[in-house]
């Protein structure tokens, strides 16, 4: 908040999620994918003042084909056919 232009100084007195969202009262709670609308630790709050809640971001949760590419490693980095990588010494 202390990058938004007419914003100068802020400070909330809670520490809680729930009690921010009592202070500020935003228009949109948005949480990371670890939740669902459903699991959300303060939906009842959030839907009690009206505020909606977005689940936003990238699932933090790799697809299993995107993590056995990750593994194999770039094709650049792998060897050509019949070839064997080399290791350079100094």
């Amino acid at each position: 908040m202390g990058d938004l232009r007419a914003v100068d100084s802020w400070c909330l007195q809670r520490t809680t999620v729930a009690s921010v969202l009592r202070d500020l009262l935003p228009g949109v709670h948005a949480k990371g994918t670890d939740y669902s609308v459903d699991t959300l630790p303060e939906r009842e709050i959030a839907k009690g003042f009206g505020i909606q809640v977005a689940i936003v971001g990238v699932p933090k949760i790799i697809p299993p084909a995107l993590l056995a590419s990750l593994r194999k490693g770039p094709a650049w980095l792998s060897a050509a056919p019949g070839c064997a990588p080399r290791v350079l010494r100094r």
